[in-house]
């Protein structure tokens, strides 16, 4: 019941940045963007996320809010990823992808890196930001890609790029086994 899904864009615009295991893995660079989205939008943005509201975080953040939400239960985290307008993993470097994967299977889009397998791996190009250094680009295409799954055939392309990555997730897992019994590793 909490899925954003193909809903009209509100007054106010949540962010999630779920995958924070170091304090300043590419946060930074995202709450700068969260800034300039709420610039380009004229929305009010709130970021939600295991982000503590240290000073730092608070001065790069400017305007935009920052919900910590504390690392919870599967349920209640899937419960708040699913209801974001945008989930973030614009990463600068290789990742699982499990937040792309979830996001997209719970209905909410998420803009990740060209260092993802969803970057790397023909994912729909409107889920990728290509320089994810760039603050000023990732809310470009941030406020592109939330305006999109407002859409009612967006869904659809999301669930397909989301089986693209259950699959290479799989294969992944498939030729490691297989590696590891022909003794390569």
């Amino acid at each position: 019941k909490f899925r954003r899904g193909p809903n009209p864009i509100g007054d106010t615009l949540h962010l999630g940045m779920w995958n924070l295991w170091s304090p300043r893995k590419n946060s930074w660079t995202q709450l700068l963007a969260a800034q300039e989205l709420e610039r380009i939008s004229g929305r009010k943005v709130v970021v939600h996320g295991p982000i503590p509201a240290t000073a730092l975080h608070t001065v790069l953040a400017g305007p935009v809010q920052i919900r910590e939400v504390p690392y919870a239960p599967q349920g209640e985290y899937y419960m708040h990823m699913g209801s974001m307008d945008l989930n973030l993993q614009v990463t600068h470097a290789e990742s699982f992808n499990y937040t792309a994967m979830e996001s997209y299977l719970l209905g909410a889009p998420c803009l990740v890196g060209p260092g993802t397998p969803a970057g790397r791996f023909g994912m729909e190009s409107a889920f990728v930001v290509d320089d994810p250094t760039d603050p000023i680009l990732i809310a470009q295409r941030a406020w592109a890609l939330i305006q999109d799954a407002a859409q009612p055939w967006f869904l659809k392309r999301m669930l397909e790029g989301a089986l693209e990555l259950v699959d290479y997730r799989h294969r992944a897992l498939r030729d490691t086994l297989q590696a590891i019994e022909r003794g390569d590793t």
